[in-house]
């Protein structure tokens, strides 16, 4: 089965997955208030998903109006690009999967971009050697929308780490 998760956002991301296994991603650049789609696209149309897993994200707390406007239309962007090259499409609630990537932390007390982090290094090593950023406090750290997307899979694919689960 071939499926894609979409992290939204300016700094958002897409990975295509062959049976729950990474196989190609694309980091998404901004464009005026967006993203700019026709890489999107161009990669969609290429990949092919049966499904697209779409990171819902919630307002926040004392969030400013234009954030929060930018974030919404970039979800609409994705959304609707996910509509046009896929049959179906799901909405994963953000707190849905760091939930769960909290519950395969040793440290789940961390904030969910370092937890990301942590797992993507621990499940995912040869995969994300592409999509590391330059050094930041002496460790060179993962795109955050990469990182993010690879947390849904292990949400969508959450029977695949139930050993790991910490108690």
């Amino acid at each position: 089965m071939k499926y894609v998760t979409l992290d939204t956002g300016l700094n958002g991301a897409m990975i295509l997955y062959r049976d729950a296994k990474p196989v190609d991603g694309l980091v998404f650049e901004k464009m005026g208030r967006g993203i700019n789609l026709p890489p999107i696209i161009e990669k969609l149309n290429k990949w092919k998903p049966e499904i697209i897993y779409i990171e819902g994200i919630p307002t926040m707390p004392h969030q400013g109006v234009k954030q929060t406007a930018t974030q919404w239309f970039v979800f609409g962007q994705c959304e609707t690009i996910a509509e046009l090259y896929s049959p179906k499409q799901e909405i994963i609630p953000a707190i849905r999967w760091a939930s769960f990537t909290k519950k395969l932390s040793i440290n789940p007390s961390n904030p969910s971009k370092v937890i990301a982090q942590e797992l993507v290094e621990k499940f995912y090593p040869s995969f994300i050697e592409n999509f590391r950023l330059r050094k930041y406090r002496g460790v060179r750290k993962v795109h955050d929308g990469i990182a993010d997307c690879l947390c849904i899979n292990m949400y969508i694919a959450r029977d695949n780490f139930l050993d790991f689960l910490t108690p």
